[in-house]
């Protein structure tokens, strides 16, 4: 049999390209690996044959892999492990990345670890609208107050993103982060209003967030809001703006 470890100019091995295959090569992998592969053997990149099963939604070679022992939280060349790599892949059933959590979980992944960025799991999973997926990170243990490096939290991702759902979410498990300002100063209200996520800002306001916030640039939701409406952003929400501005008229938080 050819060299299971031969690497490529990337620093790629034969698994890793079975890891790429929308197919399902689950029985090569068992051959390529019974056949002495080093599982853990990473790319330039940093990236491991489990990264790339993660990034590819592929849960039954994820299995394989974790079976025969992957470290689940070897980190590529930007910090992100496993988990990461699963939940920043942009669409893809929710269903299937909660399987992927799953497998990785019981085989020692730390949903805790944060990127780079100081980017968690759980804020992936927050931006991403994935709601099944935080609910289980949040069960394995995840901080529901974690920040990034930038002092964002969850609840500023899923309001940004527009994910109404998920920042409900946020308002159940984790109210004291209604008004918690990022680095910036920003405010999830305030990240409602840079996206027009209308939706979100109501469920913000509901909840009591405080539109009278400034943040580094002396600047209110409001005032974000009206910078969106001159620019003609395609992230302007008319709606959003006048709600905003009858809160701010009234010196009060929009009611139920």
């Amino acid at each position: 049999m050819a060299d299971p470890n031969a690497v490529n100019y990337i620093g790629a091995a034969p698994l890793h390209y079975v890891c790429l295959r929308k197919t399902n090569w689950r029985g090569i992998a068992n051959i390529i690996l019974e056949n002495g592969a080093n599982i853990d053997c990473q790319t330039l990149a940093g990236k491991s044959a489990l990264h790339f099963a993660c990034e590819n939604q592929l849960p039954e070679l994820v299995e394989v892999l974790c079976l025969f022992g992957a470290d689940t939280n070897l980190l590529d060349t930007e910090a992100n492990t496993a988990l990461h790599l699963t939940l920043l892949k942009e669409g893809g059933r929710d269903t299937v990345k909660q399987q992927i959590i799953e497998h990785l979980t019981a085989s020692g992944a730390n949903c805790l670890a944060p990127n780079l960025r100081g980017v968690t799991p759980l804020h992936l999973a927050s931006g991403g609208g994935y709601m099944r997926s935080l609910q289980l990170l949040v069960q394995l243990g995840a901080d529901v107050y974690a920040m990034t490096a930038r002092g964002e939290t969850g609840l500023h991702l899923a309001a940004r993103s527009g994910f109404a759902e998920v920042t409900q979410f946020f308002l159940m498990e984790a109210l004291p982060l209604l008004d918690v300002q990022d680095s910036e100063g920003n405010t999830a209200l305030h990240a409602c209003a840079a996206a027009g996520s209308l939706d979100c800002a109501v469920l913000l306001m509901r909840s009591g967030a405080d539109v009278t916030v400034t943040n580094n640039r002396s600047q209110s939701p409001l005032d974000i809001a009206r910078v969106r409406g001159t620019d003609l952003s395609n992230n302007h929400n008319p709606e959003l703006m006048q709600m905003l501005k009858d809160a701010n008229k009234g010196g009060a938080c929009l009611q139920s």
